[in-house]
């Protein structure tokens, strides 16, 4: 269910700037053995999750930027910086059906990455809002192959993005309906970042927040 927009004052921004730092490597981590994973963030696990601490594009990702509040998993970019936020999960995940609701601002982006632990392969869609536009890009990037896909649509506030991974394809969907399908499958686990960042230095005089409604995660 889609929760209501709540304004996140600033003193509440600094409470996840324990976390330890984390660079994108779970190698060591235990794969996720359950038929399902679904966290609605109604507060932070530290066992789901790992606060990213690095830069990605235009963004320094801090652990500050991180925000758990009122059912929301929220990244901020504050005002007049570039910085942002990320999670990585603490499980690697076998094939399978990836969602994540989101809410993003403009000139911002919010992405969903898989990587392959075992040919180091990435898959991931992205969304950014420009002037009530909404822009999708699905990427799968191998060794041998280097896809985007593109897709221009005016969308509602919150929209779903979903990967489907499997043996045999990988299926790009937003809001249920097909983008793209990639006619080749993947059979390692995946490490799962969830992030937000800038592509350009475009700062605000205010912060802008993307709000995350849900993370789900199913095997196929």
């Amino acid at each position: 269910m889609i929760k209501y927009l709540i304004f996140i004052p600033v003193i509440l921004v600094s409470y996840l700037s324990g976390c330890m730092p984390q660079f994108g490597d779970t190698s060591g981590a235990d794969v996720y053995t359950s038929d399902f994973f679904v966290d609605n963030f109604s507060y932070f696990s530290s066992e789901n999750w790992i606060t990213l601490n690095r830069t990605e594009n235009f963004s320094s990702l801090k652990p500050e930027n991180v925000i758990v509040s009122n059912g929301f998993l929220i990244f901020r970019n504050p005002q007049n910086t570039t910085d942002s936020g990320g999670l990585l999960s603490s499980y690697k995940f076998k094939t399978g059906y990836f969602s994540s609701i989101v809410n993003t601002p403009s000139n911002i982006v919010y992405e969903m990455r898989l990587l392959e632990d075992i040919t180091t392969s990435r898959i991931s869609m992205k969304i950014k809002t420009l002037n009530d536009i909404s822009i999708v890009i699905c990427s799968i990037q191998t060794s041998l192959t280097n896809i985007y896909m593109t897709n221009t649509q005016i969308i509602s506030n919150f929209n779903t993005l979903s990967i489907l991974v499997t043996r045999y394809n990988v299926e790009f969907r937003l809001n249920n309906t097909i983008l793209f399908t990639y006619d080749q499958g993947f059979s390692g686990n995946f490490n799962l970042e969830l992030l937000s960042y800038l592509e350009e230095l475009n700062t605000e005089i205010f912060d802008r927040l993307v709000y995350v409604d849900e993370f789900s995660y199913s095997k196929y």
